[in-house]
């Protein structure tokens, strides 16, 4: 029997969704291309991470990288009240990693050749009934299949689904990513090995360790981490807060050193009045805090002939969930296991794979215990119990809204590719039968 014809890939968004795609076609032999719209080298977006099991299991299987060179382990659990006192803590070895880490392993493990900076898709077309990237420079990418892994703002999405957008979810988060030479060591002796929750009537805090800018893991050069959680008013607010230093408007975040100060001076204000002493020290200590918006999303398909979009492009989960990074990786590898069990038939492969994969966005996005536009309104935390303040799904997931994930619950990652060798530097090339339908 002869061998099915490889498809030529294009994928569009060079970050983790678009990275893990790559590799892990590559790894069934499929030539793949991954334009990046940003000129120069990504580094220092996001913050800390909370990557699932399965992800781990499949960067290690790849040689990518090891749960021990990527996260910081943690040893428990706490939960403070307004005092600053420990109410609830219980072991928790929940892996701590960083945006940065993550990327780094991944884009070391995709050859440089195949990379391509400063390709900002503008739109899709059609030639000879195969897709056709067009981007700004002029410039032109023909494919078999072309995949949108361009998040939030997807151009591919715009083609497939113009009617779709991201719906603001009701509130943002602001973010603090700073090493920990900079922070009191009392607050350093709190916080490390711990994943440490605070929650109020109209927000919720967390924070934990991640490794430092360059992957360090020792004690003095990891990174302090946290994300707190503001209702924020859609017309009244949001507008303000999204306007940087330089007058100019963004819509789904602020970058670090662009925040207005009056906005950072407020946030610390509130900081004052309404944390524990040493959470309040943890966000004083923060040079250059970000905002970061949060949105709903989710597409009614993930792929159209022989376009398809992952990842955020695709939907959106809320970062509660703990499961936007490993969702993304996930669409990766099923999309692989598909359309290898399918003798690479796209049309066959991509309608199976977004069954799939859009059962799983169905059961992140609607499995939440909380309203889009009030999902921090607890009762008066000084008048209940530990149990009531702290609901079951703070002290049993790190999910707010969804079923907590457990190995093999979602994403199935452990018995796809963990058996395939593909090292960075093999061309591409058919690997074994390894990726179980």
């Amino acid at each position: 029997m002869p061998k099915p014809r490889l498809p030529k890939v294009a994928v569009i968004g060079g970050s983790i969704a678009g990275l893990s795609t790559g590799i892990a076609l590559r790894c069934l032999g499929c030539e793949v291309q991954i334009y990046e719209q940003s000129p120069t080298p990504l580094r220092g977006r996001g913050g800390g991470l909370v990557v699932q099991y399965e992800m781990l299991d499949w960067m290690a299987s790849h040689d990518i990288a090891t749960l021990a060179t990527l996260s910081l382990p943690g040893v428990e659990r706490q939960f403070l009240d307004r005092d600053g006192r420990v109410i609830q803590r219980f072991p928790d070895s929940t892996p701590f990693t960083s945006w940065d880490a993550v990327f780094q392993q991944l884009r070391e493990a995709f050859p440089e050749a195949c990379y391509h900076h400063g390709y900002e898709c503008v739109r899709l077309a059609a030639a000879g009934g195969r897709p056709v990237a067009e981007f700004a420079s002029g410039e032109r990418a023909e494919a078999d299949l072309i995949i949108g892994a361009d998040g939030l703002g997807s151009v591919i999405r715009g083609y497939l689904f113009p009617d779709v957008h991201p719906a603001y979810a009701g509130y943002v988060a602001w973010r603090g990513v700073f090493p920990e030479s900079l922070a009191p060591a009392e607050v350093v002796e709190t916080l490390a090995r711990r994943f440490t929750m605070f929650q109020a009537r109209d927000f919720h805090l967390l924070s934990y360790l991640i490794p430092g800018e360059h992957g360090e893991l020792e004690a003095g050069s990891r990174r302090l981490n946290w994300v707190w959680y503001w209702n924020t008013d859609e017309e009244r607010e949001l507008p303000d807060l999204l306007l940087d230093t330089d007058g100019r408007a963004h819509r789904s975040s602020v970058p670090a050193g662009k925040v207005q100060q009056r906005h950072v001076a407020t946030m610390r204000q509130r900081a004052e009045e309404h944390l524990p002493a040493v959470l309040a020290q943890l966000v004083h200590s923060t040079p250059e805090p970000f905002i970061q918006v949060i949105y709903d999303l989710q597409t009614p398909a993930m792929s159209k002939d022989s376009v398809a979009i992952l990842g955020d492009s695709a939907c959106v989960v809320r970062p509660h969930t703990a499961a936007g990074t490993s969702k993304a990786s996930g669409d990766a590898v099923s999309l692989a296991q598909h359309l290898q069990a399918a003798d690479f038939d796209l049309s066959a492969a991509l309608s199976r794979w977004q069954t799939e994969r859009l059962a799983v966005a169905k059961r992140l996005i609607h499995s939440r215990l909380r309203s889009i536009r009030r999902p921090f309104a607890l009762a008066d935390r000084t008048t209940r119990s530990c149990k009531e303040a702290y609901p079951s799904w703070l002290a049993t997931s790190t999910q707010l809204g969804t079923r907590q994930m457990t190995p093999n619950h979602a994403l199935q990652l452990t018995g796809s590719i963990r058996h395939a060798s593909c090292s960075p530097a093999d061309p591409p090339r058919r690997s074994r039968a390894v990726f179980r339908p």
